[in-house]
């Protein structure tokens, strides 16, 4: 488990969440994290690599089978649970560990080399029948990775790094593995371009922008803008906001 983190010393929630979780920091920034979490593990690497998918490759190629959080993960819950028992909803941060020990091994044992869990906490997605899924997109803020699929970043992507993920490995590899029972879920209240700190120090809407039009050009229609519906759970943040749409 490690966390890419960047200008967030003494704001990582995501230590509470999951259990023996490292930080990966730059090196310039490596006293200050040290400073606010001394009994963590912490990761340094140059202040050369910028931006996150140059820090998630630099990751992948020294621990290629690891589980990447975002920083700003504030707990794990159980989907299945709904709304009537929020405690119960909410896992502990070592029964997260295991769960996503447990789905490594799962994913390993049929041959996935990407792997993840439901990207929405909102239980009124959840459908009770269809608790696994094998093909489409996986939230790059907890997401999973094992050696031997190909798999790798694309540094050019300011901020896409997930939907480069999910679409590359459906080319490469045809399917993955995503337990819906579960989602580490995001802070709702950090609204995109807003938040200080990690990739929001570099996105804008002119590399969202940039970024759509590449990913159109890589996978043609599997890529399409998102529209809001009558039925949309997450009203879209940005014009460029993305969808896939895979053949299988």
């Amino acid at each position: 488990m490690i966390i890419p983190t960047f200008r967030r010393a003494g704001k990582v929630t995501t230590l509470k969440a999951v259990s023996h979780a490292a930080l990966c920091v730059t090196a310039s920034e490596e006293s200050d994290y040290r400073r606010h979490y001394p009994d963590v593990e912490i990761i340094v690497h140059p202040d050369t690599v910028l931006g996150y998918s140059p820090k998630a490759q630099w990751i992948l190629d020294r621990y290629p089978n690891c589980f990447l959080l975002d920083d700003d993960q504030p707990f794990m819950v159980r989907k299945y649970i709904g709304t009537g028992d929020a405690r119960s909803q909410k896992i502990d941060p070592d029964t997260a560990y295991d769960i996503i020990q447990q789905t490594a091994a799962t994913a390993k044992e049929m041959g996935a080399y990407l792997f993840g869990f439901s990207s929405v906490p909102n239980p009124v997605t959840y459908h009770g029948f269809k608790i696994f899924r094998f093909t489409g997109f996986i939230v790059g803020g907890a997401c999973g990775y094992l050696e031997g699929g190909g798999l790798y970043f694309d540094c050019s992507f300011t901020a896409v790094s997930d939907f480069w993920m999910a679409l590359y490995n459906a080319y490469t590899n045809r399917f993955c593995f995503v337990d819906e029972r579960y989602c580490v879920s995001g802070d709702s209240k950090a609204q995109t371009f807003e938040s200080l700190g990690g990739i929001a120090s570099l996105r804008t809407q002119e590399t969202e922008r940039r970024d759509f039009e590449r990913l159109k050009a890589y996978f043609g229609k599997a890529v399409d803008r998102k529209s809001n519906g009558p039925d949309t759970i997450r009203k879209m943040r940005n014009p460029y906001e993305k969808t896939i749409h895979l053949p299988y």
